[in-house]
């Protein structure tokens, strides 16, 4: 079938898009579903990160964040783009577990150059941290490519990846060489250089991505299971009365329940622990230089993974730059932690903890010039700069913004199975004025099940 996008503001070709997948949106239908089920009175969030490097950081996910926006008007849509430019399989790897850990989405719009065993992983990581859905993109057509590994990679790879994992695949590149030879543009018409897209480019980019973005009634994908309310009829034990228990497992948990119903942290029990004694994950932010709102990285020679170890506090930490060889190739620095201070001093070429062993950072872990030219266009950082970054932990207490109730989230809940005991006042309000949802990754856990 295909599908056909105009643009009445740009006098551009319709967009006729044939669908690779035989039934457009049948591996998205929980995120379509939210979308489309949202009302004023009730509405909907959805949450869609998109990532990859610098082909999916361009100007057509505005577009699309638009087009969702305008025909979903009572949906509170959360849509943000993660990419990193110039980060193919091989470095966003090292970002991948903190980024959609943070940002937990319902989808992911996914595009990335690099290794396919690589490339692999990242899905299978996708697949192991979070419910979303994915949508995968395959590649456009750019100039000097080795076009028999794209044609490859795009029509018999990707596919392969997807129908395995369950995975929404948008045929860029068949609709990208439809629409060239229809319209007779030349491929480099639709580019400002050898592969970054023009303005037309963008539009043809965002109309494709457009048709996948529908419902498809008679499926429902792996993430509509794995986002699941508890019933009362899904304990194992419980009278009703004073106790209720259930056998969970997942990596999320949220508590959903009004200001006024009096349930409180110390009345929920996971695993024999509180949820207010359950011990937070945490994770580390990106790190950046300023305050300002600027593009990531900012420079070469910061890490862009950080080990966390011995369960840190939540809190600020600074790495001043000591001296910087090569124009970036090797980055010395002081490390100082806001509740400790000094914690010790090493440089980007050589493993380093710090001297409460709760910050880790390998030579691998270092985005630096690993020789002249290297990402040519960044500039290294230089002495006196402070890197910066935070420790943060991601169970807390939020304002469910499609509902105004208190939404507690636990994430990082342990492999296997999760034993959550309801007591008190909280068994008489579950399921009126506190809602439980489990979070239980397609691949999460996968030893025991």
């Amino acid at each position: 079938m295909f599908v056909r996008f105009s643009c009445q503001a740009q006098p551009y070709p319709d967009v006729e898009v044939v669908n690779l997948n035989s039934i457009p949106g049948k591996n998205i239908s929980r995120t379509m579903h939210l979308l489309e089920s949202s009302t004023a009175e009730f509405p909907n969030e959805v949450r869609i990160m998109v990532y990859g490097q610098s082909i999916t950081r361009m100007d057509w996910w505005l577009a699309v964040r638009d087009y969702l926006s305008e025909k979903y008007p009572t949906v509170l849509l959360d849509m943000e783009n993660f990419a990193i430019g110039g980060f193919n399989a091989e470095r966003l790897i090292r970002c991948v577990e903190r980024d959609v850990l943070d940002f937990y989405p319902d989808l992911i719009i996914f595009h990335d150059y690099g290794g396919e065993e690589t490339y692999g992983e990242i899905i299978r990581m996708f697949r192991t941290l979070t419910t979303a859905e994915v949508m995968i993109l395959n590649d456009h057509v750019g100039i000097g490519q080795n076009s028999e590994w794209h044609d490859r990679h795009s029509w018999e790879w990707l596919p392969a990846l997807c129908e395995k994992y369950g995975l929404e695949l948008v045929d860029v590149r068949t609709n990208w060489i439809n629409f060239a030879e229809k319209n007779g543009f030349d491929f480099q018409d639709l580019l400002k250089d050898h592969v970054h897209m023009n303005e037309l480019g963008n539009y043809l980019m965002a109309g494709i991505i457009k048709a996948h973005l529908v419902v498809c009634p008679q499926n429902v994908s792996d993430s509509s299971i794995s986002v699941k309310k508890l019933m009362p009829q899904d304990a194992f034990s419980g009278d009703g009365e004073s106790v209720y228990a259930f056998r969970i497992r997942g990596n999320r948990m949220d508590l959903v329940y009004s200001q006024e119903i009096g349930v409180t942290a110390d009345q929920i029990y996971i695993n024999h622990f509180t949820a207010k004694e359950f011990q937070a994950f945490r994770i580390p932010s990106r790190v950046y230089l300023d305050e300002t709102n600027t593009a990531y990285p900012e420079k070469i020679g910061i890490p862009v993974r950080i080990m966390l170890r011995n369960n840190p506090e939540e809190g600020h930490w600074n790495m001043v730059v000591k001296n910087v060889e090569l124009d970036g190739y090797r980055i010395f620095f002081d490390l100082f932690s806001g509740h400790e201070g000094f914690q010790g001093s090493g440089d980007n070429l050589n493993d380093f903890c710090s001297m409460n062993g709760e910050i880790c950072l390998k030579p691998e872990d270092w985005f630096y010039r690993e020789e002249p030219g290297f990402f040519s266009p960044w500039k290294a950082v230089k002495t006196g700069d402070t890197i910066r970054f935070d420790i943060k932990h991601l169970n807390h207490v939020v304002e469910d913004p499609a509902s105004g109730k208190k939404r507690q989230i636990i994430k990082g809940l342990p492999d296997g199975i999760n034993i959550l005991k309801l007591n008190g006042s909280a068994v008489k309000k579950f399921g009126n004025g506190l809602d439980i949802i489990v979070y239980d990754p397609p691949m999460f856990d996968m030893n025991q099940r």
